[in-house]
């Protein structure tokens, strides 16, 4: 493949990643401030993108990744409200993150494409459990299944399916350990399910390390979060970290069971 194509290929997935970094910012923002009972899939599919301070209707221009931003210089063209930079600069982050694990696994297509699906999936899995505390089935079980099918990172499916049950049972253990510690509920269904998630796609004997990342960045995450909110810190954001940061080096982990890589 040409220096060009490769160019092109790079800003059309640097595009796709900070598409849904804004996407995710719209189900944050959007769940927050409309009634859970409403449903998730109605809440985020209308009404149509506006200004939240004016309410105008934004343009299609407005609403492109970064570059919507730069255009109207920051600022709302109906108010002139300003407009965060944390939107533009939270888009550029996915979308370099995306470039980046699509480089690491190409040319292998099918790997780059289930890899940056899983991404992409674990940011939005973060934007609304950080809205509303849940983890939606309608997101983990699809990816459950995915995994099982198709995971790059594990060839068994006895070894995935093992990694599953394992994954499951250890954040079911923890709630019930937290909760007998604390009187407290330590977690939701949601969270076993990013256990059997993980499982799923890596396998048993890399699912300790993936959930010994998770515990540090949910320790950091907490803490961050202890003075501000009142219900606790969600796990998704500490789950899709912990996946995002110890997958570049899975190979290696196989490398310490005495496993082949498989990509």
């Amino acid at each position: 493949m040409d220096t060009i194509s490769i160019m092109l290929l790079a800003i059309i997935v640097f595009m796709a990643g900070a598409s849904i970094a804004s996407f995710s910012g719209l189900v944050y923002f959007r769940l927050k401030t409309i009634p859970a009972e409403a449903g998730i899939l109605k809440t985020i599919s209308a009404p149509r993108s506006h200004c939240e301070n004016c309410k105008e209707t934004l343009r299609a221009v407005d609403l492109i990744p970064i570059l919507g931003w730069v255009l109207t210089k920051g600022r709302c063209r109906h108010c002139h409200h300003p407009v965060p930079v944390r939107y533009p600069f939270t888009e550029a982050l996915l979308g370099a993150v995306s470039v980046a694990f699509a480089w690491a696994f190409f040319p292998d297509i099918q790997t780059t494409i289930l890899v940056l699906g899983l991404i992409w999936s674990l940011v939005v899995i973060s934007a609304i459990d950080l809205s509303i505390n849940i983890i939606p089935d309608e997101l983990t079980t699809p990816l459950l299944f995915l995994g099982l099918l198709m995971s790059p990172f594990e060839a068994s499916m006895e070894l995935k399916v093992a990694g599953a049950a394992f994954g499951w049972f250890m954040l079911h253990m923890s709630m019930w350990v937290l909760q007998a510690w604390k009187g407290r509920e330590g977690g939701n269904g949601g969270d076993a399910a990013m256990g059997a998630l993980i499982g799923a796609w890596f396998g048993i004997f890399a699912t300790p390390i993936y959930l010994f990342a998770f515990c540090v960045f949910y320790a950091l995450h907490a803490g961050g979060l202890r003075k501000t909110r009142e219900d606790g810190a969600p796990c998704g954001p500490a789950f899709s970290a912990a996946i995002i940061a110890v997958m570049p080096f899975h190979q290696f982990i196989g490398l310490i069971y005495g496993q082949v890589p498989q990509f």
